[in-house]
């Protein structure tokens, strides 16, 4: 038999997918580990920042190349709303709960994404996907309830575990919504999209701009919409984080997020959404969920008990179930 051959496209959009979700599967142990030295708000901001000044030479000569239509200006705002302001709710998750617990509260993002993916864009969601997505939902819930499951497990109380656990789960739901969103202002057309746009008083992109274009503007809508969160937490005296005595392990943390898992992490994914398709995506955030574990375990110490593998396996079967006939 004749093997098909992936054509260089789609098989460097895979390659793209994978290096972005091996780089966001380090970062939450990082972030956890980061937020030991410098405060939420203020870590986020900097982050932001920093990639502002980097990415603004190239913003500049791109906005000259595309002019921004004036009636995509709340639609990109929205992009950038759910794909990096919506970041200050995983960084609370962390900053609340084990990284471990975020990070598999993570994958149910990749069923979700999926089964997304099929009504949005395949207006069709089969019996494979309802079941692999009850399964996933029910091993989030068991890494969920965890702390109460579990309560001696950890140094941190059981009520603040479950609400980081919880933040976790909303951080994933405003993922998808991006995930989505950017597929469809890059060109790809929705029946279902268009109808829930409408629906909502709504409508899509007027125009096609490129994927590194929405993925740089996102990062100053980030920025923008920190900068209160930041200036309330350094001038109501809730922290004595000092910039200029920043701890090199802090600053570390820093760098990884502003460099790798910002700019390169989401160029590669935004480039990869517009020549592969979104459940490619979900897959690989899969992979990526795996290789947090001994990141977790190098910066953090952390080793996944009983009820986190189960939720794990639980999690990865729905996932296995969904994809059987994509694969």
């Amino acid at each position: 038999m004749k093997r098909t051959q992936l054509p260089a496209t789609v098989l460097y959009a895979q390659i793209a997918f994978l290096i972005a979700n091996l780089i966001w599967g380090a970062a939450g142990p990082v972030i956890k580990y980061t937020l030991g030295f410098i405060p939420i708000n203020t870590f986020l901001f900097l982050r932001f920042l920093i990639v502002g000044i980097i990415l603004f030479p190239y913003i500049a000569i791109e906005l000259k190349k595309h002019k921004i239509d004036h009636r995509d200006y709340f639609n990109l705002f929205l992009l950038g709303v759910f794909s990096q302001t919506s970041i200050l709710i995983v960084f609370w998750a962390f900053k609340l709960t084990n990284a471990l617990d975020v990070t598999i509260i993570g994958a149910l993002g990749t069923i979700l994404t999926v089964y997304a993916a099929h009504y949005f864009y395949r207006e069709k969601v089969d019996r494979r996907i309802e079941i692999g997505l009850a399964l996933s939902i029910l091993g989030t819930f068991i890494v969920i309830l965890e702390p109460i499951l579990n309560p001696s497990e950890s140094v941190l109380s059981a009520s603040q575990r479950i609400l980081g656990n919880i933040l976790a789960l909303l951080y994933n739901i405003t993922w998808v919504i991006y995930v989505i969103w950017s597929k469809m202002s890059m060109g790809d057309k929705s029946a279902p999209l268009k109808k829930t746009l409408k629906f909502m008083h709504l409508r899509p992109m007027v125009r096609n701009y490129p994927p590194s274009l929405i993925s740089a503007i996102t990062f100053y809508i980030g920025l923008a919409t920190l900068i209160p969160f930041a200036l309330h937490e350094n001038l109501s005296g809730i922290n004595t984080f000092d910039l200029g005595n920043i701890d090199s392990r802090g600053l570390f943390g820093l760098l990884y997020m502003a460099l790798f898992s910002s700019i390169v992490a989401y160029m590669l994914n935004q480039w990869a959404l517009h020549k592969g398709s979104v459940t490619d995506s979900a897959v690989w955030t899969y992979i990526g969920t795996i290789f947090a574990f001994p990141v977790a375990y190098t910066l953090l110490g952390e080793i996944p008990n009983t009820y986190m593998i189960l939720g794990g396996v639980v999690i990865a079967i729905g996932v296995l179930i969904a994809e059987t006939r994509n694969t």
